[in-house]
């Protein structure tokens, strides 16, 4: 549902000063799949770096790097 979340909302949205910001619940998906490999009795040892999450998190990261980067040049312009 979590994944679905930001699938739906983008990873990014406005934030409370009116900036795009980095969705929230981005902060929160690899505590929450490192706790269900857990629980599926997976090790972390075969754990592939491209799997789902991960993809997730390093295209918002990718993302919200590029939202900062138009946001300063912007402010460089004005």
């Amino acid at each position: 549902m979590l994944i679905a979340d930001v699938a739906a909302d983008g990873f990014t949205i406005t934030g409370a000063s009116g900036a795009k910001v980095a969705h929230p619940a981005l902060r929160y998906l690899s505590a929450v799949h490192s706790t269900l490999r857990d629980l599926e009795g997976h090790s972390g040892a075969d754990s592939n770096e491209d799997d789902d999450i991960a993809t997730i998190k390093r295209l918002a990261l990718k993302r919200v790097a590029e939202i900062n980067a138009a946001e300063a040049a912007s402010w460089e312009r004005r």
